[in-house]
């Protein structure tokens, strides 16, 4: 159950990520680079830096797509 702390967790017996805000796409390669939500709808068009990534064909990416402030925070809005 998730508690508030003084100081970050960290403990060598356990990974973990930090929390990004962002939404879950899903890169495919399988016939040209096309990129869709969960609910498979194809959203390539709005990401188009994606589609110039030199990922292998026949490659499926399965993430968080997030972007981030100029400090490094995880930006909703700006997704």
């Amino acid at each position: 159950m998730a508690q508030k702390a003084d100081q970050p967790f960290d403990d060598k017996r356990y990974i973990a990520e930090p929390k990004m805000d962002g939404f879950r796409l899903l890169l495919s390669t399988m016939d040209g680079v096309k990129a869709y939500t969960r609910h498979g709808n194809e959203l390539s068009s709005r990401f188009p830096e994606l589609l110039l990534s030199p990922i292998p064909e026949g490659t499926v990416l399965d993430g968080e797509l997030t972007v981030t402030d100029s400090q490094g925070r995880p930006d909703f809005e700006r997704v």
